[in-house]
């Protein structure tokens, strides 16, 4: 069932803990990402449930991803965070949001897999040729990044130190105890959330990058087996 209040108190967890982790996840970041970023953020990025009046609280699905490309400094600055922008997406479309509007195969394939999982009516080739009628199913899960802060086109070796760091294990592991979810979808990411969350006992799905060189239908199909098996 959707609880809104309920849903409402566990972005505001969320946010307290992204504040209390803030300042050591930088120091990491900036001991990792030196060499790329030589002027880092005042802080971390927010992430959560996107939209609080239409996440079903009781079977709750978190995907976890890699890291966004960019993120300015003022948009910290401002508070322009993901989560926020997630939800803008959700209920708005693409226009305005500048990078994505041109480069929207990451979301159009994660609304996907968020309606297929929603119980979809359509087929799965039906469901592959939406572009924007699937990104109101944004809005249905909750979504995080291994990676905190920002990265860029092509996740390198600096990522994948961040990704397997003792900070990003810990504040993994703080983002599951709060939001409690049944089932996880992992972008690319299994191999990292199975060192760092042994334990899960909900479903763990692992897909591709939802901007992999895959077939839209295909990699839904890839989704319907792991489902299932």
């Amino acid at each position: 069932m959707i609880h809104v209040e309920e849903n409402g108190r566990l972005n505001q967890a969320l946010r307290d803990l992204y504040n209390a982790y803030s300042q050591e996840y930088l120091a990491a970041y900036r001991s990792i990402f030196a060499r790329l970023d030589t002027d880092p953020p005042c802080r971390i990025n927010e992430f959560g449930i996107i939209d609080e009046e239409r996440y079903d609280t009781d079977a709750g699905v978190l995907f976890v991803a890699r890291e966004n490309n960019g993120w300015s400094n003022e948009e910290f600055e401002d508070g322009s965070l993901v989560r926020g922008w997630l939800e803008g997406i959700s209920k708005e479309g693409t226009d305005g949001k500048g990078h994505v509007q041109t480069y929207p195969r990451m979301w159009y394939n994660i609304g996907r897999w968020a309606m297929y999982l929603n119980g979809a009516e359509q087929s799965i080739e039906e469901l592959a040729a939406l572009k924007g009628p699937v990104l109101p199913a944004l809005g249905t899960i909750a979504f995080t990044n291994l990676n905190k802060v920002r990265g860029y086109s092509r996740a390198g070796k600096e990522y994948r130190a961040l990704a397997g760091a003792e900070i990003s294990d810990r504040l993994l592991r703080a983002e599951l105890e709060l939001l409690r979810p049944k089932t996880v979808v992992c972008c690319g990411t299994v191999g990292y959330f199975q060192a760092h969350a042994p334990e899960f006992s909900g479903t763990v799905i692992g897909m591709p990058h939802p901007t992999a060189r895959i077939g839209s239908a295909q990699m839904l199909r890839q989704l319907a087996m792991r489902l299932s098996g």
